[in-house]
């Protein structure tokens, strides 16, 4: 797993459950855990530079600095990265990531906020 899927995992899983004892884990679970422990710096740091953002809902401009600080976490995932702006309803617009994956592969589906909902 590369850099950045170790992140995109670190931000996904970390401090969302409690892990089971090591020795009762795989060695395949235990590379995700070491993967995911490793990359937890970068991915707290990523967490920190994003909430310092002031991405009210009606700051345009801060919700845009946030999808241009994730774009680069996407494409570097090998996602198809586009910005939908929502100028006529007077909002900042929508990050779109896409990866195509293998034919027949797994389908997935992830939504979030850009911008800080009050």
């Amino acid at each position: 797993m590369n850099r950045h899927g170790r992140l995109l995992l670190a931000l996904l899983l970390g401090g969302t459950f409690t892990l089971p004892a090591a020795a009762a884990l795989s060695s395949a679970e235990q590379r995700i855990v070491g993967a995911v422990d490793a990359a937890e710096p970068a991915a707290i740091e990523l967490l920190e530079q994003l909430v310092n953002i002031n991405s009210g809902s009606r700051n345009l401009d801060g919700v845009r600095r946030v999808a241009d600080r994730l774009r680069p976490e996407f494409e570097g995932l090998g996602f198809t990265v586009q910005w939908l702006p929502m100028t006529a309803t007077q909002r900042a617009g929508h990050l779109l990531a896409t990866h195509r994956g293998r034919p027949g592969g797994m389908q997935l589906l992830l939504i979030g906020h850009l911008d800080t909902v009050f």
